[in-house]
């Protein structure tokens, strides 16, 4: 077999490995490098054809069916060698495939949180069990007693007790996450409530539930149940994927990728227990977006108790659990969907601790935009229709030529016998659908054409724009004029899908299904689609009237595979919605972070987030420091012979890339590189890689050397690699040791001054008399910086060096404020020679 055949049948038989090369699958198997590839290779061979072996029968005969026309010889072979005795569902039926999810008997909801009075829990508590001679420090062994993370805990505990919003700024090393959990397992199991824990990122949510969680369990020996939940749209959905397998000739284009997803996904299905799709190393990645949605739950299309498959359903399941913990881990995303919609995913609860505080701002600002794009609106269409050749067919064979989709699959039930309508209603039904495939063949063209005005907004004769405001002077100009043109017959034709759609699912309730499989199922999607359509005609009118005053509209360019353009409405600020949706409505907020503060106030993060308008009593503050000894420890350097990175003049990038190279041959690698922009980033690679010549260190670049996850795995195995990111690096990257000792931030983290937000936002606040940079910009500038700064020092035995190459650091009177941010000195060098030296210095580098 060829490592590509490797990989595709690894996808299938171990598909929640994070990639499926062969150096992945030794170490997966344990084979140690001395083995020979020859040698390997059959090990892994043997292994694959064990695990396929033992897929369940209905599976196996699944991928049989699905191989039956494929070009790969070898990997039909393989899965018909490992399918030796017949299995339900051989001759393509799924019907026994439902089985292998396993019935479940949900747990029971807790009682809703009454007003009735709480039972204290004891504040001494945390510092007696994170004490030296505490049951965490007794269960881990070289746990390291840290005075800030008492301080948190016992702080947390006041708030619970108190009902107080408290923001807590603890810095690397504290250990913030055992200083809120224990207080919140003991308020949860105390009064038997739950308490809600919010993350931004999926790293912290699956630490916090995998590993925090159940090391608490084990430390304290307490009984405490534990819920980790997400969004509908990340869990499979049965009955979606049995009517896709089905369906898959009319549904699904195997020559084109699709054949080798959906094999991954039944190996997949085999062995969750979940129904995460963050398990799955395919259906995880963005290449998978359409299959993805096709599997995804979604309360459109749910028919929640009647659905055959309830009892097997992985949403269900997961919030059953959710409504029955003490503890649920959810994420920011999550926890604002159900501030407007109560979507049942949490449970009634009182008491939240944001971790990751300082992201909300952005985090709701992002749930509370109405995005507008042809990426959207195709999504859409393209479940109802997917053209695979141009031209139509005629006559009884119309809509039977290569096309995919909804439609053709139900003009084939429309042809079968198993349906049970009258003549007229089979008629009726051909015509609805028939109608609709004309429909949307003229939305295709209505709205490529709305879509590419927007991109002659973008097209200024003098200089093409990255983004443009949406202005009353925007929308008297003549280009806007054809976008309203465009935006009539595009309302036109997607109301007629819609009301097309709303009539041919009202048929089809008229008529008996029993025989015709998947009746419900269409029934279902054809409603679904109608709302979708419905909803994407509101955010049409929503953002291109730009009518809202406290919501800021613009257009703006994106790649060729997101549609090249898309509009947006955004709101201007978000505190008022954060205040009556939480601080006035719950118990107990806490807000955790390493970065809240600008110049040791939390002033900035309260008037942000609207917690300057909760009562000063009721809102406690803690800044509880960090156990890490950065004078020691690390070391602040400028390179001041740069030039400055705003400067037209010069060519930054090519300079800072030369010297990069040479700051790389002294570290040896071991460096991370942030970045601002991806446009820097690619400039500033190609000229390290020059400067590098063909010195081995290599360089992982977000973008170019493959995605986030990977390259952060390739970089935290590989001791003289250097890591090049955008603004995902900045936060969330964890890598103790040396593998990283030299960070770089490459510019000055302030917001994009073009961005059609922060430029809202300064207008706002310049029209209420203040200064925008100083109260707005540069501080979130500031906490981005921190941000940064952070990824170097992890663990107490961490050294290193962090290198700003922005000579405004030190040039501009606004540099002070990033330099106070630091907890350690800064020294600029204007001689490259001693600045070198001063990082071997540093480094300690013999």
């Amino acid at each position: 077999m060829t490592p590509s055949d490797y990989a595709t049948i690894s996808r299938v038989c171990f598909p929640v490995l994070q990639n499926h090369e062969m150096d992945t699958l030794r170490d997966h198997l344990g084979i140690g490098p001395t083995v020979p590839d020859e040698d390997a290779g059959q090990t892994i061979g043997h292994a694959l054809a064990e695990r396929a072996r033992h897929l369940p029968a209905p599976i196996r005969s699944e991928i049989n069916r699905l191989l039956a026309a494929s070009q790969s010889e070898t990997i039909r072979a393989f899965f018909a060698a490992a399918s030796e005795e017949n299995a339900p569902g051989a001759e393509g039926d799924s019907s026994g495939l439902a089985e292998i999810f396993k019935e479940d008997r949900f747990a029971r909801p807790r009682p809703t949180p009454d007003e009735l009075d709480r039972v204290p829990i004891n504040r001494d508590a945390p510092a007696a069990m994170l004490g030296p001679q505490g049951e965490i420090a007794l269960h881990m062994g070289r746990y390291e007693h840290r005075d800030g993370q008492v301080a948190m805990a016992t702080a947390v505990c006041d708030a619970f007790n108190g009902s107080h919003c408290l923001l807590v700024e603890a810095g690397t090393g504290i250990g913030k996450s055992l200083a809120y959990l224990i207080p919140a397992v003991l308020r949860a199991v105390t009064n038997q409530l739950p308490v809600v824990i919010s993350t931004n990122t999926k790293n912290l949510q699956s630490q916090l539930f995998e590993k925090d969680l159940p090391l608490l369990r084990e430390a304290l020996d307490m009984e405490f149940s534990t819920a980790l939940i997400k969004g509908r749209m990340n869990y499979l959905c049965i009955r979606k994927l049995l009517y896709l397998l089905k369906e898959v000739d009319v549904e699904l284009d195997l020559e084109d990728g699709a054949q080798e997803e959906l094999l991954h996904v039944l190996g997949w299905a085999a062995a969750t227990d979940t129904g995460d799709f963050a398990e799955s190393s395919v259906l995880d990645q963005p290449t998978a977006s359409e299959l993805r949605g096709r599997l995804a739950s979604s309360a459109e299309e749910c028919p929640g108790r009647s659905c055959p498959h309830f009892r097997r359903c992985f949403l269900r399941r997961a919030r059953a659990k959710a409504h029955a913990s003490d503890i649920i881990v959810a994420n920011h995303s999550l926890v604002f969907a159900e501030i407007n919609i109560n979507t049942s995913a949490l449970p009634p609860y009182v008491d939240i601790v944001f971790d990751e505080a300082h992201n909300i701002e952005e985090a709701a600002t992002r749930h509370f935009s109405i995005e507008l794009s042809a990426l959207k609106l195709r999504f859409i269409t393209r479940r109802l229709l997917r053209r695979r050749q141009r031209g139509k067919a005629q006559g009884k064979d119309k809509g039977k030529d290569k096309s995919k989709g909804l439609l053709p699959s139900m003009l084939r039930h429309l042809d079968s016998e198993a349906f049970q309508g009258s003549t007229e209603q089979r008629q009726q039904a051909r015509t609805h659908v028939d109608a609709m495939i004309n429909l949307i063949e003229a939305l295709d063209t209505s709205s490529r054409k709305l879509f590419d005005v927007m991109v002659d907004l973008l097209d200024q004769p003098q200089r093409p724009l990255a983004s443009l405001r949406i202005t009353p002077a925007v929308r008297e100009s003549t280009v806007w004029n054809a976008i309203e043109g465009a935006r009539v017959v595009m309302d036109d034709e997607l109301r007629a899908i819609g009301e097309r759609s709303d009539n041919l699912s009202d048929l089809l309730r008229e008529v008996d299904g029993d025989g015709l499989p998947f009746h419900s199922d269409h029934i279902q999607e054809f409603t679904a689609l109608s709302i979708r359509l419905k909803d994407f005609l509101q955010d049409i009118d929503f953002v291109l009237s730009a009518g809202q005053e406290d919501y800021v509209y613009w257009v703006e360019r994106t790649t060729p595979r997101m549609g090249g353009v898309r509009a947006w409405g955004a709101p201007i600020t978000v505190g008022k919605q954060l205040a009556e949706a939480f601080y006035a409505q719950k118990e107990t907020v806490v807000l955790a972070s390493a970065t809240l503060t600008v110049k040791g106030s939390f002033d900035f993060f309260k008037s942000r987030l609207g917690l300057d308008s909760v009562a000063p009593e009721r809102c406690r503050e803690l800044n509880a420091g960090s156990p890490f000894d950065y004078e020691q420890q690390c070391r602040v350097l400028v390179p001041m012979f740069l030039p400055d990175p705003g400067d037209a003049a010069a060519d930054y990038a090519t300079e800072l890339g030369a010297l990069l190279a040479k700051v790389f041959r002294r570290t040896r690698g071991r460096g991370m590189v942030l970045f601002t922009s991806y446009t820097m980033l690619k400039a500033t690679t190609v000229a390290l890689q020059q400067g590098l010549g063909q010195d081995a260190i290599p360089i992982l670049a977000q973008g170019l050397s493959g995605s986030r996850e990977n390259i952060t795995s390739l970089f935290k195995r590989d001791l003289e690699a250097v890591l090049m990111g955008t603004h995902s690096f900045w936060e969330g990257v964890d890598v103790v040791g040396e593998t990283l000792s030299c960070l770089v931030i490459a510019r000055l983290p302030f917001a994009v001054f073009t961005d059609p937000i922060q430029v809202a936002r300064c207008e706002q606040i310049e029209a209420a008399g203040g200064d925008p940079f100083r109260t707005y910009s540069l501080p979130n500038a500031v906490i981005r910086f921190r941000q940064g700064f952070g990824r170097l020092i992890r663990h107490r035995t961490d050294r290193g060096v962090v290198i700003v190459t922005d000579r405004r650091l030190m040039t501009r009177p606004y540099g002070a404020a990033f330099r106070k941010s630091l907890p350690t000195r800064t020294i600029s060098l204007s001689d490259p020679t001693h600045f070198l030296d001063a990082i071997e210095e540093c480094l300690a580098i013999a």
